[in-house]
C-alpha cells in the first residue's frame, strides 16, 4: 500500500561564487535550493490545460548556474535567480574526499526522477549501510520535499508522486539497468556524482515521477512555479499543513505515514494542490533539460 512521506532537505539558498556565476556544489553538508528560472510547461489546476512559459521555481540543480540578483526580494523569498548549466567535469571526484553533488530529487526533462537521498543509512558512524523504507515505496506513494522554518513550518519545493516500483541498481550495473529510463543530463548530473564514492553498499532504487499525461490514481508530481513575468522578484515556498502527516517542526530526516489506502493519498494530494493555489503559484509539470556547455 502507498504512503506519504514528509522529506526534509535543507533549506538554504545557494547565491553566487563569483559575480554572475555559481560552481557545482561540492560541500558535503551544504545542500541548497536554488531559485531557478528555466522553461516548462504548467496548469493553473488539476484538469486545466497546460500552458508553456518561462518558469520560476525553488529546486534543487547542483551543478552550474547563471545567476543574478533578484531586483525587489520578497519577504520568505529568494536573492539570487539561476538559469541551471553544466559542463561534464574531467572528474567526480576532485580531490581526496570530495565529490561533486548529485541533484536528487531531479525535477527536469520527461518526469521528475528520485534515486539515493535517505534511502540508505548506518546505524553507527562506520558501520555498514542498510535500506530504509524510502528505498522500497509502493507506486501511488506521495513524497513532500521541502525545508522547516521555525516561524512558519514545513515550506514545500517538490510534490513527487511514486509512478512504479522502480528499479534496483548499484555501482556496476546502473548504467545496463537504467539505459532507456534516464537522460544523458540525468547520468551526467545525478548517477555519476552519486556513484563518485565508488562505495560498496546496498542497491539504490531509481523512481519515476507521475506526469498529468500518465497519473497514478489522478495524482501527478509538481513543483510550485510562477510565470517569470509574474514572479520576477520570487516568492516564498508555500507553508504545507497536513495535520497528523506533516509535522512542522520536523527538523531532518523524513516522517513516514504508511500503509494508506489510495483513496485517503489521493485526497492529502488535492489538499497539497488547494494549499498551493492558495498562494496564488501554478502548478509546474515539465522544466526543460538544462543544457550541457563546453566551459
Amino acid at each position: 500500500m502507498p504512503d506519504v512521506v514528509q522529506f526534509i532537505h535543507p533549506g538554504g539558498e545557494h547565491g553566487q561564487d563569483v559575480a554572475g556565476h555559481k560552481r557545482w556544489n561540492t560541500s558535503d553538508h551544504d545542500h541548497r535550493r536554488k531559485f531557478l528560472c528555466v522553461p516548462g510547461e504548467y496548469v493553473d489546476a488539476p484538469d486545466a490545460p497546460p500552458l508553456k512559459d518561462e518558469l520560476v521555481f525553488w529546486g534543487e540543480w547542483e551543478p552550474e548556474s547563471e545567476v543574478e540578483p533578484v531586483p525587489s526580494p520578497v519577504a520568505g523569498g529568494p536573492r539570487w535567480l539561476h538559469r541551471p548549466y553544466y559542463v561534464t567535469p574531467n572528474s567526480y571526484a576532485p580531490a581526496p574526499q570530495v565529490v561533486l553533488q548529485n541533484t536528487d530529487p531531479f525535477v527536469f526533462g520527461d518526469s521528475f526522477q528520485y534515486t539515493l537521498c535517505r534511502q540508505l543509512r548506518r546505524h553507527r558512524k562506520e558501520g555498514p549501510f542498510f535500506p530504509t523504507a524510502l528505498r522500497d515505496l509502493a507506486p501511488g506513494s506521495l513524497i513532500l520535499f521541502g525545508s522547516p522554518k521555525k516561524t512558519e513550518g514545513f515550506l514545500l519545493d517538490t510534490v513527487f508522486v511514486v509512478a512504479d516500483e522502480g528499479v534496483l541498481h548499484d555501482l556496476r550495473s546502473w548504467p545496463q539497468k537504467l539505459h532507456g529510463r534516464i537522460s544523458d543530463v540525468y547520468e551526467d548530473v545525478t548517477m555519476r556524482a552519486t556513484y563518485a564514492w565508488e562505495a560498496d553498499q546496498p542497491a539504490l532504487r531509481h523512481y519515476i515521477g507521475a506526469t498529468p499525461q500518465s497519473r497514478v490514481g489522478g495524482m501527478f508530481s509538481f513543483v510550485p512555479a510562477l510565470p517569470a513575468s509574474a514572479g520576477g522578484n520570487g516568492f516564498a515556498r508555500p507553508s504545507i499543513r497536513l495535520d497528523g502527516v506533516i509535522k512542522p517542526s520536523l527538523p531532518m530526516g523524513a516522517k513516514r505515514t504508511r500503509d494508506l489506502a489510495a483513496e485517503r493519498v489521493r485526497e492529502l494530494w488535492e489538499e497539497v494542490v488547494a494549499q498551493v493555489g492558495s498562494t496564488n503559484c501554478v502548478l509546474g509539470t515539465h522544466f526543460d533539460l538544462p543544457p550541457k556547455r563546453d566551459s
